[in-house]
């Protein structure tokens, strides 16, 4: 049964998936899209949001919240990042955001956020993340920065929409354990040795790396 509710939605694209699909040939190109689905799912489910479908370059994606919507898109960016940092080829993803009341029906999602969405999806370029005024107006409360790019006309909208690119910055790289300096031979003469009974055994620290 059809019902009204108030949603985040958000679409990615991958950019020129076409031209990798006929660079790398259709095997490579499916474990292509399947690793870099992979690498954005992981962070959809790390902010609770939940895919709605599959588009074949992209997803559709919808969060109960703004502030999850965007720290989820935001992630989605730095994972892609992060990815590249192993790869020769080098992928690219923009990213499409809106916020409203939409209808849901048998699991999908129809209305004015969805279609925004959509088109602000089509209007990025790869690495960026396109949002709504009232995305902006929700996120200033959340710690998100945002920078205006004017009103544009976008397919199936009725008017101009105002457009916000919402900003984010590459996830630190983690970094190594340092290792502790060499401990100073005591000086000759001041040495003092304890009872047996006093000698402690030593800490091992755990060879698990500190994240």
């Amino acid at each position: 049964m059809a019902q009204s509710i108030t949603v985040s939605v958000l679409f990615t694209d991958l950019v020129r998936s076409t031209e990798l699909a006929e660079d790398l040939g259709p095997e490579a190109a499916h474990a292509m899209r399947r690793d870099h689905f992979a690498v954005l799912r992981s962070a959809i489910a790390a902010h609770d949001g939940t895919e709605v479908k599959n588009l074949g370059d992209g997803l559709m994606v919808v969060f109960g919240s703004v502030r999850a919507a965007l720290d989820g898109a935001v992630a989605m960016q730095q994972h892609v990042e992060r990815d590249n940092r192993g790869r020769s080829r080098r992928l690219a993803v923009r990213i499409g955001l809106s916020t409203g009341d939409a209808t849901t029906d048998e699991g999908d999602y129809y209305g004015p956020p969805v279609v925004e969405a959509a088109r602000l999806c089509e209007a990025a370029t790869g690495g960026s993340i396109l949002t709504t005024e009232l995305v902006r107006l929700h996120g200033a409360r959340t710690g998100h920065a945002f920078r205006p790019l004017g009103e544009r006309a976008l397919k199936g909208l009725p008017e101009p929409l105002p457009i916000f690119e919402l900003n984010w910055a590459p996830a630190p790289v983690a970094s190594p354990v340092p290792h502790a300096p060499p401990a100073r031979a005591p000086a000759r003469g001041r040495l003092r040795r304890l009872p047996p009974r006093q000698v402690e055994a030593p800490c091992r620290l755990s060879g698990r790396r500190l994240r």
